[in-house]
């Protein structure tokens, strides 16, 4: 993740203001509007955390918004800060799954399930968020607690089912196990690919 790399062009983002900070005196509905106007992001979804700790976990931190933007086509830093109306600075070049960054406004990823955990009923979105979190934490529940041999299984089954992409699957594995069943899920990735492709040229 980069935080202020105005040269850089990303698909998806994270804002993140304390309210008393927000451009113009805006409300988080305000805000949330305006950047829906502004930018038709393909989905978008924001969240005001007001119940989270500073790092000695006894005091309040100063209630703040995240919004996670995923847009159609790049964009660079500067325009989406230009069209929210605040600085580059508050905006993070989203580059791991997108998934994790809709996760974590209501803290459900690895690293933050120590959080205050938001509902998803908190959540303001231009989808169905619920259920996309549901989703998501459904395809973590079939590959946790398991051997790495088999979580490599489950993954393949995933990708076979279209459940999964193999960006999803990095994001679930460490480094050292990438490393070592990587070559795998992509040579699966692209097999299967590749049967879909011959399936829709012969329909």
């Amino acid at each position: 993740m980069e935080k202020g790399k105005q040269a850089k062009k990303c698909r998806n983002f994270m804002y993140e203001q304390q309210v008393s900070h927000l451009p113009n005196n805006m409300s988080v509905d305000d805000i949330y509007n305006q950047v829906e106007q502004n930018l038709k992001p393909k989905r978008m979804a924001c969240i005001l955390h007001d119940k989270d700790l500073k790092d000695d976990n006894k005091t309040p931190a100063e209630a703040h918004i995240h919004m996670m933007l995923q847009f159609e086509n790049a964009r660079s830093v500067n325009q989406v800060a230009k069209d929210i109306g605040d600085n580059p600075q508050q905006l993070e070049v989203w580059k791991g799954n997108v998934e994790n960054g809709f996760s974590y406004l209501v803290h459900a990823t690895d690293n933050s399930r120590h959080k205050h955990q938001y509902s998803c009923d908190e959540v303001r979105a231009n989808f169905d968020y619920p259920a996309f979190i549901q989703e998501i934490s459904k395809k973590v529940s079939k590959i946790d607690g398991i051997s790495n041999a088999n979580k490599i299984n489950g993954m393949l089954d995933l990708i076979a089912t279209g459940d999964m992409t193999l960006e999803e699957a990095k994001a679930q594995l460490t480094g050292s196990v990438y490393a070592k069943y990587g070559d795998k899920l992509k040579k699966h990735t692209n097999y299967i690919s590749k049967e879909v492709r011959i399936f829709c040229i012969i329909i």
